[in-house]
Order: structure tokens, then sequence, then C-alpha cells
């Protein structure tokens, strides 16, 4: 089911892009057939009273909107969130060059650090498989992957490795589980760390405050970290439809 709003003149053909996308990620998965699913499209355009607002170059919606950064990783964002990003980019990479062992993109990963002594104490990650694939196979794989992570960021690889713990993984997706987008805004975020605002950016245009707010109070709170003006720095943005309310930010030297 495809939900949202649209204020376009151009019709999109939903069934092919749903199609397009469900394959990329589903295709290996256990009793796939794009034949045995319907489609149904529920896009509307945007309500024309809150357009008033957003045609005009301003907010959409009220709300509050946070942008975090620190100078722990050269990309100015939480170490563990990072590694855990790391890992999953590698087990993609994997996934599509050496096909066989990971059959599907479903996948997650966490990494819990410990800041007071600067170790990594556990790496976690779930990963689909294909059916009958050991799980001692699969934790040597993904283990090694982890440890390639945490050297590639100069930290330890003596940590607990947590690979699929309940043992199997092979029935995923949306096979498994459902959900609909914006639901992880820790996840959209820095993991956890630094403040998030209440709306998520998952499946939002650039006129959602949600995504555009959080995306320009990053930047700036990026930028100051870069600039060496500070080791942390939040920025926070208060909305009412149409116009900006408040602007602040902190720092942390």
């Amino acid at each position: 089911m495809i939900a949202g709003e649209l204020t376009s003149s151009h019709e999109p053909d939903y069934k092919t892009l749903a199609d397009a996308v469900f394959e990329s990620i589903s295709k290996n998965s256990l009793g796939y057939d794009p034949d045995k699913f319907e489609l149904e499209a529920l896009v509307s355009r945007q309500s024309p009273d809150i357009a008033a607002g957003v045609d005009t170059g301003g907010a959409e919606d009220q709300g509050m909107m946070f942008g975090w950064a620190s100078n722990e990783t050269i990309e100015l964002l939480p170490l563990p969130f990072v590694l855990a990003g790391k890992l999953l980019d590698k087990l993609e990479e994997y996934r599509k060059t050496k096909p066989g062992l990971l059959c599907c993109a479903d996948a997650k990963a966490q990494v819990s650090f410990d800041y007071d002594s600067g170790t990594i104490k556990t790496f976690l990650c779930s990963t689909q498989t294909n059916p009958g694939v050991s799980l001692a196979a699969v934790k040597k794989i993904v283990g090694k992957l982890m440890k390639e992570v945490a050297l590639e960021y100069a930290h330890n690889t003596d940590f607990q490795i947590l690979v699929n713990p309940t043992g199997k993984f092979e029935i995923g997706g949306p096979f498994a589980d459902s959900g609909v987008t914006g639901r992880k805004l820790a996840c959209d975020t820095y993991g956890g760390v630094g403040r998030i605002g209440g709306g998520a950016m998952s499946g939002k245009d650039p006129t959602k405050v949600d995504r555009s707010g959080a995306y320009i109070t990053r930047s700036i709170a990026r930028d100051i970290v870069a600039a060496g003006y500070a080791d942390k720095c939040e920025v926070q943005i208060a909305y009412a439809i149409r116009t900006v309310t408040a602007f602040g930010f902190s720092v942390s030297f």
C-alpha cells in the first residue's frame, strides 16, 4: 500500500515503481512472487490549507527540529552510530558481490560503546541468510567485517560479537515483519545520542520541516564543529506553519 501526498500533474506508474523496489530487496526471499501481491495507491494532493504556507516557501507545520555534531569521527557523528552503519554498508557489498550466504537486504546492527574507557563492548548484527546456512558460517563472515570496521576507526576488536541471536534468520523482509516508514527516528538521526524532534524524516519530501529542518540544523551544527569552534554542537529550530519562531544552539568544548 502506497499512501501520501503528491501535488503534481504527473501520475506515476506506482506498480512499476513498487515492483522494482520490492524485487531489489526481496527477490531472493522465500516465497517471493510478484504476481501474488496486490498494490493499492492512496495518493492525493496536499491540503490547500497547508499548501498556502508551503507554496510561499514556508514551513508546512509546527514543530521542533534538532541537529547535532561531534568531532569524535571524521563524519562528525557518534562513533557507535557510524560503526553500525559502516558494518551494514559492508554487508550490503558482500551480499551483492558474493551471493550464496546472505540472501537479502534485511539486516540491522547495533554497537554498545563505553565512552569512559573508549572501547567497543558489544557489536550486534542480525542479517537474513539463505536457507540452510549455518550460524557458524554467518558469524565467521559478519564477525570478520565487524573487526574490519573497528580497525578502520582504530578501535579494539576484543568486543563481544552477537550475530543472529535467535540462531536463525531465514525469513525476512515483509514476509517476517511488517511496519511503516518513519518509525525509526534514532536510526535516522544519531543513534540515540543528541536530542531529536518529534517528527520522523522517512518518506517525507523537503517541504516537510520534519526533514528539511532536521537537515539544516545538522548542517549548521556540522559546520560549527568542522570549523573547530566546538567539540560538540546542538542546534534547535522551532517552527510554526509558514514561519520560524525560534532558533538556538548550544556548544561544548
